[in-house]
Parts: structure tokens; sequence; C-alpha cells
């Protein structure tokens, strides 16, 4: 199938959001575009470039700034900020990776969309980028007089002598580099302020024509606009290219045997003797969907909750401030993994880093495998059976118990009862079963809030006849109805008197023991 020098590579129906991609590629300049159209009338825009650094200058943040000040079709010195202060766009923006540059738009408007569009387009393969231009947003010098003192100044330099001003920054910069110590991810791409002046003109209109190429653009589109309409547009756009070969390939960092210390200073207040650190994990690649998905999982569990395991062992410790790390990093090739804690005497760092390796010994051993399945619009009523696949995907685990909060309770208690052969047990969080479960052999947890003011107590207490006879059921003095969930505050609910983090913990230590995993 072709269609405006474009060729269909694949199709593929994504129910999920219920519209098809489609990936094409342009047969002159091999430039690919992914088009995924449904009912969403947000559309969305895109066009991406790798652009791997080979230094810390920034060049890549640089070019980022500059090709939005001016293009060869919209001369006007800054389109950007007049397209944030006339156009209907609902996102505007740009962005640089340690490895690739984006420039992403959207509107709800087809004809403000079009003229987003197209403005993007021409200011990616056709900016105005003067050394003026060049010394606005990269670096110059100045001074207040002719007898100086002469001092560095630029939009992306000061915005860089920001970002190193601050602990955190420095923090994940480092911890990046250090993971990828023998590859571009060891390089800022942003720009690192002491190296940014080494930038040369010259160096940065070659970066631009080395990489802001079609044959290195990837195109991206979404939402309800005709997509033979968007194949036109960029086919116009691209009129007058070739092919060309772009060598622009994102290497992978080889696996260490044996771990890296890395010691930074960083810039602190007088007086302030205390460390920052972290821990990081080199994982997989990003394209690997299942393991991303396992990975993004495994991080909620750990860190992302006022009561996940590892969050809390850090705070409670008393060895520090508070959390710090990125997390789980998935925007590189290769993702990894950065917990640690901030405000740490340097004399405990090493405390501190055993405390984590403790706590994910202790959890990988005793630990409970938690899978959440992911609803429609987040409601389980939309997708009743949506556990059905999950067993045969963790084929190991040979006892599973369903568990939901509120309404997703009563979901669960539901498919409980139709599934009774396959399920040991089943927890209700501020639920009720309206299902008859007498006599289905299934042990049943029932827990709720004192304080809960969301659930209905009456429906509660009439529907405890379809529970069995042993049934464990528990109270959490000062809980609410919302504080099984990390939404917030909930309309018409209790005043808890003990906190979110609390109400987890001690459901998440009480099912533990019920389960007989304590």
């Amino acid at each position: 199938m072709n269609s405006h020098g474009f060729e269909l590579v694949t199709e593929r129906r994504l129910h999920e959001v219920g519209g098809t991609a489609r990936l094409w590629k342009h047969s002159v300049t091999g430039a690919q575009l992914l088009s995924v159209s449904n009912a969403d009338e947000n559309k969305c825009f895109g066009v991406s470039f790798r652009t791997p650094p080979t230094d810390s200058t920034g060049v890549a943040h640089i070019l980022e700034h500059s090709v939005l000040c001016g293009s060869d079709k919209y001369p006007v010195k800054e389109p950007f900020v007049e397209l944030l202060k006339g156009s209907l766009q609902t996102f505007l923006n740009a962005f640089t990776f340690p490895d690739k540059t984006c420039y992403p738009v959207a509107s709800a408007n087809l004809q403000d969309f079009y003229n987003l569009i197209d403005v993007y387009i021409d200011a990616v393969f056709h900016p105005r980028i003067s050394e003026d231009i060049f010394r606005q947003e990269g670096w110059h010098v100045e001074a207040e007089d002719t007898k100086g003192p002469w001092t560095y100044k630029g939009v992306v330099y000061n915005e860089m002598k920001g970002a190193y001003s601050s602990p955190d920054s420095v923090l994940a910069e480092q911890s990046q580099q250090a993971i990828f110590p023998d590859m571009l991810y060891s390089l800022d791409s942003g720009g690192n302020p002491e190296v940014i002046p080494d930038l040369t003109y010259e160096a940065f209109r070659d970066f631009h024509s080395r990489y802001y190429h079609p044959s290195n653009a990837r195109f991206f589109f979404w939402g309800d606009d005709p997509e033979e309409k968007r194949l036109e547009i960029v086919a116009e756009a691209l009129q007058g290219y070739t092919a060309r070969a772009v060598d622009s390939a994102v290497p992978l960092q080889p696996r260490r045997d044996t771990p890296r210390q890395v010691e930074v200073p960083y810039a602190a207040t007088d007086g302030q003797k205390t460390a920052l650190f972290t821990v990081n994990w080199l994982l997989g690649e990003r394209g690997d969907v299942h393991q991303a998905l396992l990975m993004e999982m495994l991080e909620h569990i750990l860190e992302g909750l006022p009561g996940s395991p590892l969050r809390k062992a850090l705070i409670s410790s008393g060895l520090g401030e508070d959390t710090t790390g990125c997390g789980l990093e998935t925007d590189l090739r290769q993702m990894y993994y950065s917990t640690g804690l901030k405000g740490v005497d340097p004399r405990k760092v090493q405390d501190a880093e055993m405390l984590i390796f403790e706590t994910l010994a202790d959890l990988a051993e005793d630990g409970i495998l938690c899978v959440l399945v992911k609803m429609p619009c987040n409601l389980a009523v939309l997708d009743r059976n949506a556990a059905d696949s999950i067993p045969e995907r963790f084929s190991e685990v040979t006892d599973w118990y369903i568990s939901g909060h509120s309404l997703g309770g009563a979901m669960a208690a539901s498919y409980a009862a139709k599934h009774t052969d396959e399920l040991d047990g089943l927890v209700l969080l501020a639920a009720y079963s309206t299902a008859d479960l007498t006599d289905s052999g299934l042990r049943v947890y029932s827990t709720y809030g004192s304080e809960d003011g969301v659930l209905n107590r009456e429906k509660y207490e009439a529907d405890r006849i379809n529970l069995p006879q042993d049934t464990t059921e528990t109270v959490i003095d000062g809980g609410c109805h919302a504080g099984f969930g990390s939404y917030g505050a909930q309309n018409g609910d209790g005043t808890p008197t003990i906190s979110a983090e609390e109400q987890q913990q001690q459901t998440a230590d009480a099912l533990a023991a019920w389960m007989n995993l304590q």
C-alpha cells in the first residue's frame, strides 16, 4: 500500500486506545511516520531526530532552542512565543534527551493543528540559525563596561548554570554518567556550563546539517484528523530531499562484573556537611516492552506509595532527610534504576547503602507478587474479566488471591465467585460482596477504616451473609476510605487520625500475617 510517496510497513489495531496504528516509510528519504488514528479530538504531532552528542557542550540543547527562533517561511524573531500567545494549542514545547531531540505540538482545533505542524516542520528543516541566534541561545560574553569583568551569558548557559547549582540535579546527572561510563550517556546533552563555551558556531551548524535530515527523522501523529492529509503534509515537506546515511546509532553500555563507586563534590552552603548518594543498577533495553512494564510495576511497589517497603525503610532509618534518585529511568535505550538518600552523614553512606541491599534481599526472599490489572478508565466494571490471563503469565505462582478497593472490591468478589477453582482467597478493602461465597471454599479477608464515611455500612452489614463463616474481619483504627489508595481525599469521607502511609502499612502487615507469610 502506497500513498503520497509513503509505503505502509505495518498496521496494528490498538484496542486500548480505540484506534489503528500504521507505520509508514518515505520511499525517497527513508523517513518514518507513525500514524495513530482514533476518536481523540486533541490531535498531536511530533517530529524527532536522534542527536547523539560527542561532548558536553550542549549543542543538541542549544539547537533545540535555536530552531524555534524563526525559519525561512516564518522569519519572525520568536515564533514559538507568538504561538504560545495566539494559538489554540493544548501543548507546545520541545525536549532534548540524552540521545534524541523531540518537537511535539497538540491542538483540538484542526486548522490550528495544521498551522502548528507547518511552523514546526519549517523550523526544524529550515531554521534561520544565524550566529546571533547561536550567541543568544547558546553562549556569549558580556561586561558592564570596557573595564570588565567579562562574564558568560546565554539562554541555555544560564539554564544549565541553574541546573548545576542544584545538588539533586548534579546527583541525577552524575548517577547516569556513572552507570554509562563507556558511551554517550556519560555526556551531558543539556550542556555542562564549564564546557558550553567550547562550542563553536561552525560545530553548531554542522550538528544541524548532520542530524536534522529526513533520513534521520521520525514523525508521529495521533487523533481524529484525516490520515491522508497527514501523509500529504509530510510528503510536501520532504520534497527536494534525497536519502542520506546518517550515523546516529546509540550503542549499548557493556555490563561490568564489579560495581563502581564515584564521589563528586557539589556546591553547599557554609557549614553544610551532608551528602547525597544513590545506588544505581543497569537494566535491560527499553524495547523489551514486557520487561519495561514489569520494571515500572516493581518501581511503584518499591517506592511509589507512602507505605512502599523500600521507601519506608529509607525514611524511617533516620540516616537521611528524604529519598532521592530518579527511580526507574525509561527514556534511554537501556533502562536503569536509581535510589538513595539525601542529607546523609558522609560517614553513614555505607550504612544506608547496606540498608538498601538488605531490604531488597528480604523482599526478594519473603515478598508477595502483586499484579495490578490495568482497567479502562481505571474502572473495574468496564472489564470484569481482565484478570483471566494473569495466572498464565505467571505460571510459577501456585496460589492466587484477588483483591479490590471499594467498587473494585465488589468486582473482585463477583469475579471470585465465578473462579473458585482458580483462586485461594479474596481480600476486600472497604468493600462488600453481593455474590454468595458461603460455600466457595475461598479464604476471605475484609477490612475498613473506623473513620470511613463513604462505605455504605448498612449494605456492608446486610451482605455479611454472603461471606464464609470463617471470614477474617478487621477495622483499622483511625483509617478512612481513601486511605487505601493514593488519589487524595474523597468527598463524603471521614477525617482520618492516621496517615495513608500508616493505614497502608497496617493493611500490608495484617495481610502478610493472615496469609502466613510473616
